[in-house]
């Protein structure tokens, strides 16, 4: 209920505390600096920068422009993790709020609070999954897509006897090997019974797909 589980960079020191009790083992260490390193090829010492490395005050023009001006560019020696997007999250909350407060905000009486329809956040790697297997949204929305997923039997948690209750959950996918099997149960070839109905009734397996 507090929000996302997410990194605060201009306050983090680098201690790598947070990965030693992370039991996921999300949280990464960024070694390099994308703002002002220049690699340099030829070098005697391991830590061997250009001249202006701590004189210059940022990326050139041309490097900025490269950037995403909605993600925050964080420095070396800082700890990263996943933010769900929170970047694209606040966006679409400013755009349906501002939406609800001119339609006349809590005095609409049709509409008292406001709320983001389901599908709209779209995620990065959601965006970016050509199978779709990676779902996002409101889990506190009953009718929402995700929160109907969370309710199939067929899900669970990573590492779930820790009860640390996480809001990612992982579907499980369920095939049966014995499908090609199946034209036995209709009597086999040219419908004669062969003997083999009962191979089409093995176990079905498990697979994880993430």
């Amino acid at each position: 209920k507090d929000g996302l589980n997410v990194m605060v960079y201009n306050r983090c020191i680098g201690t790598r505390y947070c990965s030693n009790n992370c039991p996921y083992k999300v949280r990464r260490f960024n070694f390099f600096d994308y703002t002002r390193r220049n690699p340099i090829r030829k070098q005697e010492g391991l830590f061997a920068v250009s001249a202006d490395y701590y004189t210059s005050t940022g990326p050139s023009d041309w490097r900025r422009m490269q950037y995403n001006p909605d993600v925050t560019v964080r420095s070396r020696g800082v700890m990263e993790k996943c933010s769900f997007c929170v970047q694209r999250i606040n966006a679409a909350k400013i755009k349906y709020k501002n939406a609800w407060a001119q339609q006349g905000g809590a005095d609409n009486k049709e509409q008292p609070n406001w709320h983001i329809p389901d599908g709209v956040i779209v995620t990065a790697c959601e965006q970016a999954c050509a199978t779709g297997s990676i779902v996002f949204g409101d889990l506190n929305d009953p009718e929402s897509r995700v929160s109907k997923l969370h309710a199939d039997p067929r899900t669970y948690d990573l590492l779930g006897e820790l009860n640390t209750k996480p809001r990612l959950k992982y579907m499980a996918m369920v095939t049966n090997p014995a499908a090609p099997l199946a034209v036995y149960d209709t009597g086999g070839h040219d419908d004669h019974d062969h003997g083999h109905a009962s191979t089409a009734t093995g176990s079905d397996s498990v697979e994880v797909r993430s």
